[in-house]
């Protein structure tokens, strides 16, 4: 009869042959450092290069923004308080505004006492406003911009039988290259303190003095930059003259 074996079963644990600091003492340690010293290697050259990015980034946006802007603008065209005669019109050049380098002029909302008036004008004495606003990104929402002109009417002089004159389109205007000039009509006034009334009517007989390269043959204005002309004519025998300055922009959008 034979003798049945004996059969030993043996189970191993897989493990990791990873050196320990017990076995191989320096290898397990210099494994550790080298392994610690090439994350903070990496974690040091990945800021740097962040970092670098980022600038670089900061840098490109903020040149950009500069040449985007930087001719940007909110302004009043014109003067900012205005005197005319009663009866006087008020044609308003209203306002220039540029955002990131687009004109958008004609964006501009007017608003104020001065909108309430018939053809631009008062036929009696008082201030009015005008409030220019612009619903968009930047001045509208980014930043709360608006700008005001005030407009004053005022009667003739109150002497006896003084005779007032005047530019009836204002002696200054503002417009823009590529737009036609219209004359002005002059007028004059005689105000009575007795009756405390005032009339006023045409001078019809003007000579109109243009400076050079203000007009071209189309009767379109030719050039930026300030211009005077002049109105000469004869007034009870007396010879009168009166100046329009106009100030002219580069053509708009």
């Amino acid at each position: 009869m034979s003798e049945k074996g004996s059969i030993t079963r043996e189970t191993k644990t897989a493990r990791i042959n990873f050196p320990s600091g017990k076995s191989g003492g320096n290898l397990g340690n210099n494994s550790k450092k080298q392994f610690k010293n090439a994350w903070s290697t990496f974690g040091i050259i990945g800021i740097i290069l962040l970092v670098c990015v980022l600038a670089g980034g900061i840098l490109v946006g903020s040149v950009a923004c500069y040449f985007a802007c930087q001719n940007d603008c909110f302004k009043l065209n014109g003067d900012k308080e205005v005197e005319l005669y009663v009866g006087q019109t008020y044609n308003d050049p209203g306002c220039t505004v540029i955002e990131f380098g687009q004109d958008i002029s004609d964006k501009v909302v007017r608003s104020g006492s001065f909108m309430e008036l018939t053809d631009g004008t008062s036929q009696t004495e008082g201030s009015f406003y005008i409030k220019y606003t612009v619903d968009t990104f930047k001045y509208g929402k980014l930043f709360t911009i608006y700008m005001g002109r005030i407009i004053t009417f005022v009667a003739p002089s109150e002497s006896d039988d003084v005779v007032e004159f005047y530019l009836e389109a204002g002696d200054k205007i503002a417009t823009s290259v590529g737009e036609s000039y219209s004359e002005s009509v002059v007028k004059h006034c005689v105000y009575n303190e007795d009756t405390e009334e005032w009339s006023k009517e045409d001078i019809t007989t003007v000579e109109i003095i243009y400076p050079e390269n203000f007009l071209d043959e189309g009767n379109k204005i030719k050039s930026a930059g300030t211009f005077e002309i002049i109105y000469k004519f004869t007034l009870n025998g007396v010879e009168q003259q009166l100046v329009q300055t106009v100030q002219v922009a580069e053509g708009g959008a």
